[in-house]
């Protein structure tokens, strides 16, 4: 409901088949404006436009005209359109982000009913639309191409399941890379530019694209396309195609793989921020031994328990950006979060007391993984000793459900 003194300006224009708008005219009204700001002033209110020809497609609150949530029912067949014809920067990227959310949940909703998995067409080749755009802002179509993350998806779920949003938005990143696998290697090589580091922001734009392509690309179970990651992290001459590299190897277990971070942390094993980007690359990896990777990290010498900065990004990394090891079936992502916590508790309470959150989520969560959660919990709740401040949270957040 709108209250009587709020006025919502949404911008909106109709974009005929060929991705051109066209002209919205009121009745007799001769105006060829192609976009029209509708004055919202009250709870209710219609607008109508003539001469609509058959096949347009609306596109609203151009510009991000008004900070307000709007609901609109859309087929994947216009979606996708937008996606790749509109002219309007943010609704082009809005009507891929909504696409590729609704195809995620038809997937998990597959995965979860063990029905066979299958992509849009549609989706798909708006997707190639994208790879082939040499016009637009690089960096508008880095954000176009990546999938929501899988944190953001959770929060959509009210019962959160981790493997089958894991499971949908590595299949879609799979069927796009194999299908487009020639689109993705050529606009990787369109924006791939030799020459002196640039922050102009074209340069920065194109580093994103191409690092996007190139995660797509490292998801292939080809030899020349891991190769062209590492070669990537080997001639990398900044820290942003250097780290790229990186993180699509840490999913990649091979001896390049070890290799390479090895020589990366002896590289800069003296610049403290740098080593804990590349503990957060390690500790965010979907490998499925990912956590006996975190543990060994957690003797080695470059991390540091009584350093905060090394806890959130190994331990904090992990636990809130790893979705699919943390909430591992078996519960040992879990418990590992619970030895860590009460080790901290005994000489940072407030750190143990902020890292605890994805415990708190508990009751979000399938049978099995929130009773191991609140198992976790009340093993903390019971420690002799338990400070203040992670007694309170813990307390509070096995009263939830």
């Amino acid at each position: 409901m709108i209250p009587r003194s709020l006025h919502i300006p949404v911008r909106v224009a109709l974009i005929a088949s060929d991705g051109q708008p066209l002209p919205l005219r009121y009745t007799d009204d001769s105006s060829a404006a192609t976009e029209r700001v509708l004055e919202l002033t009250a709870v209710e209110q219609s607008f109508t436009f003539v001469g609509i020809p058959a096949g347009a497609v609306v596109s609203v609150l151009r510009d991000f005209s008004a900070p307000v949530k709007l609901v609109l029912e859309q087929s994947v067949t216009d979606l996708a359109f937008l996606m790749a014809h509109d002219n309007d920067s943010f609704n082009r990227w809005n009507a891929g982000q909504r696409l590729a959310m609704q195809l995620m949940m038809d997937l998990i909703a597959d995965i979860q009913n063990d029905r066979p998995l299958a992509l849009d067409n549609d989706y798909i080749e708006a997707v190639r639309v994208l790879l082939q755009d040499e016009d637009s802002d690089p960096s508008l179509l880095a954000l176009s191409l990546t999938l929501p993350l899988e944190s953001y998806v959770a929060e959509q779920m009210e019962q959160i399941d981790p493997q089958a949003i894991h499971g949908a938005r590595s299949f879609m990143r799979m069927i796009l890379a194999r299908t487009l696998q020639q689109e993705f290697s050529a606009c990787y090589a369109r924006c791939h530019v030799d020459g002196e580091y640039s922050l102009d922001p074209l340069a920065v734009g194109q580093r994103s694209l191409k690092n996007v392509c190139l995660s797509y690309l490292g998801r292939l179970d080809d030899e020349a396309m891991r190769d062209l990651v590492y070669e990537q992290y080997q001639r990398g001459d900044n820290m942003t195609d250097v780290s790229a590299a990186l993180t699509i190897m840490a999913d990649i277990p091979s001896a390049k793989t070890q290799a390479a971070f090895d020589e990366f942390y002896q590289r800069w094993q003296c610049d403290p921020l740098v080593v804990d980007k590349w503990l957060a690359m390690q500790a965010r990896s979907s490998r499925s031994d990912c956590l006996q990777q975190v543990r060994e990290l957690l003797d080695s010498e470059a991390f540091d328990l009584k350093n905060p900065n090394k806890v959130r990004s190994l331990i904090g990394a992990f636990c809130h950006a790893n979705m699919v090891n943390f909430h591992a079936g078996d519960g040992s992502g879990y418990r590992f979060l619970q030895e860590q916590i009460a080790q901290l508790d005994t000489f940072n309470p407030q750190i143990a007391a902020r890292l605890v959150t994805p415990l708190l989520r508990w009751p979000r969560y399938d049978v099995q993984r929130s009773g191991a959660m609140k198992l976790a919990l009340e093993g903390l709740l019971a420690a002799v000793g338990i400070s203040s401040d992670l007694f309170e949270v813990v307390s509070k957040g096995l009263q939830q459900g």
